[in-house]
């Protein structure tokens, strides 16, 4: 019996001391709480590491993305012309051999002194800047612009209830012609007529600085329609 319990009480002892080691095994190999809230800091930065190389790679994707549909834009806009599209207004159908053109001072055979000045200002402007055609004395050019103003008029077209004048009206007539250094005509625009309205005013002093700029309207908007047609009937 002794030996019994004895055995008995061995076995308890030693299923005891087996369960303090497991016990013991367990505690030391689980985290704790604190330990679960905190992760180590090496284990963070890995994480930080592939976010960051994730975010890179995203980055790197939307620019290559936009930087192919900024080249299949450049692509479709390369390839325009050959659809059929031009630019507008610069098409050279100029003569061989026309290479400068003199634009001499325009006759005036009207009573408006001095409306010769804005007309000539204004064709010499508009075939400056068009470049199609060199402008030059007119020694060294290889053909002659001429302008005659044949007719101005300049009237009232509108009234208040007082029958005061409110606006006025005017109009220019004029010609265009082209020779070249024999005298020969290669391209003439006659009666060419163009018109303009501005306010007007009880001051004397106004009502003639709108005309004046009025003229000066009128002018720019004869040159460059008939330097339209001047490249574009050649």
């Amino acid at each position: 019996m002794r030996n019994t319990e004895c055995g008995v009480r061995n076995l308890d002892s030693q299923s005891s001391i087996t369960r303090r080691f497991q016990e013991t095994a367990i505690s030391t190999s689980l985290p704790t709480k604190g330990e679960f809230r905190r992760p180590s800091k090496d284990w963070t930065s890995a994480i930080e590491r592939r976010v960051n190389l994730f975010a890179e790679g995203f980055r790197h994707s939307k620019s290559t993305f936009r930087n192919c549909v900024s080249l299949l834009l450049l692509l479709c806009m390369l390839s325009l012309p050959a659809c059929g599209y031009q630019m507008v207004g610069k098409e050279t159908h100029v003569p061989t051999g026309l290479s400068s053109v003199a634009i001499p001072t325009f006759k005036n055979r009207t009573y408006e002194p001095g409306i010769e000045v804005p007309f000539t200002q204004a064709f010499l402007r508009e075939f400056i800047l068009d470049r199609r055609v060199s402008v030059v004395d007119r020694a060294q050019a290889d053909s002659l612009l001429e302008g005659v103003i044949n007719d101005f008029k300049f009237y009232s077209v509108s009234y208040d209830r007082s029958g005061l004048v409110l606006e006025y009206q005017t109009v220019v007539v004029l010609d265009v012609t082209l020779r070249d250094r024999e005298g020969k005509v290669l391209w003439e625009q006659k009666n060419f007529s163009e018109t303009e309205w501005f306010r007007a005013s009880s001051s004397a002093l106004t009502n003639e600085a709108n005309k004046v700029a009025a003229i000066r309207q009128i002018g720019g908007l004869v040159a460059g329609r008939l330097r339209n047609r001047f490249f574009h009937n050649f």
